[in-house]
């Protein structure tokens, strides 16, 4: 999953398409606190 998220955050940031950029970066921030969360047991 982590290859993943890596490979799509290289191709948003080598095609500078900004779209694809910001949804990277929001499924990213999710990622996070989806895993904070889950840490914390929430």
């Amino acid at each position: 999953m982590l290859q993943i998220a890596i490979a799509m955050a290289a191709i948003a940031l080598l095609t500078r398409r900004r779209w694809l950029v910001w949804g990277v970066a929001v499924l990213g921030a999710t990622g996070t606190l989806l895993g904070f969360a889950a840490w914390l047991q929430w």
